[in-house]
C-alpha cells in the first residue's frame, strides 16, 4: 500500500514545480508504455523530480500529513528523490488548496486474480488504514474492464481529508505491475475519473 500514498504527500509541492512542466498529450513513459493523457494534464518526468528533489525534503512536515505514519512518508520521499515515479496534475479546476494528481509507479508484485480478489479486497481497508494513519473506507475494489492487461481497481479515501484515490494495479509481467494512482478532491473526483480511466484504457505496454 505504500506506493498509494506518493500522490497525495506531494500535493503542496506542484505549483512549485509547474513552471517548467510540459502539456500532456501523447505520453511515452519511462516505465515502458504509451498513452494518451487528456487535455488539462501536465506531466513531471522521472528526471524532472529527480532534478528537484530538494523542494521534496521533509515530507513530515507538510500540512496535513500529520497523522500519517512517519516511516511510509519517509519512503514516499525516498521514491520521489530517487526518481522511481511520474507524475500528472490538472492545471484548472482544482480545489483551492489541493491540486488533483496521477502518479505512476513500477513495482515488484503479481496483481491478484479473480480466485484471489475477495482476500485481497478483504484485507486493503485496514492495510490502508495503516499506511495513511486514519480509518480509510475502500469504496471500490474490482477487477479493471477495458485494461489491455490483467488489473485490479480499488478506490478509497485519500490521505487528506476531503480526497479520493483511485487506484490501477497493471500486469506489466510475471512479477512486476505498474501502479497507477489519481487523487482528487471529493468535489472533482467525478471529473478526474473519466481521464484515468481513458489513460489506462489507451496505455500500450512495451
Amino acid at each position: 500500500m505504500t506506493t498509494r500514498l506518493v500522490s497525495q504527500v506531494i500535493v503542496s509541492m506542484l505549483l512549485l514545480l509547474a513552471p517548467g512542466s510540459l502539456r500532456a498529450a501523447d505520453f511515452v513513459s519511462d516505465f515502458g508504455f504509451v498513452t494518451t493523457v487528456p487535455d488539462g494534464w501536465l506531466i513531471l518526468s522521472r528526471a524532472e523530480l529527480k532534478a528537484n528533489a530538494d523542494l521534496f525534503d521533509n515530507l513530515v512536515t507538510t500540512p496535513g500529513l500529520e497523522g500519517a505514519d512517519t516511516r511510509t512518508i519517509q519512503a514516499v520521499q525516498a521514491q520521489i528523490q530517487s526518481g522511481k515515479m511520474e507524475l500528472l496534475f490538472r492545471t484548472e479546476g482544482s480545489s483551492p488548496g489541493f491540486v488533483d494528481n496521477i502518479n505512476v509507479l513500477k513495482q515488484i508484485g503479481k496483481v491478484p486474480k479473480a480466485a484471489e480478489l475477495q482476500a485481497f479486497c478483504a484485507t486493503s481497508a485496514s492495510q490502508l488504514s495503516a499506511a495513511l494513519g486514519h480509518p480509510t473506507t475502500v469504496h471500490r475494489c474490482e477487477l479493471a474492464k477495458n485494461v489491455p492487461s490483467p488489473s485490479v481497481y480499488i478506490e478509497y479515501d485519500g490521505i487528506l481529508a476531503g480526497t479520493r484515490s483511485m487506484t490501477y494495479q497493471i500486469r506489466k509481467s510475471d512479477n512486476i505491475s505498474l501502479v497507477i494512482t489519481a487523487t482528487a478532491s471529493n468535489a472533482t473526483a467525478d471529473r478526474v475519473r473519466p481521464d484515468l480511466e481513458s489513460i489506462v484504457r489507451n496505455l500500450k505496454l512495451e
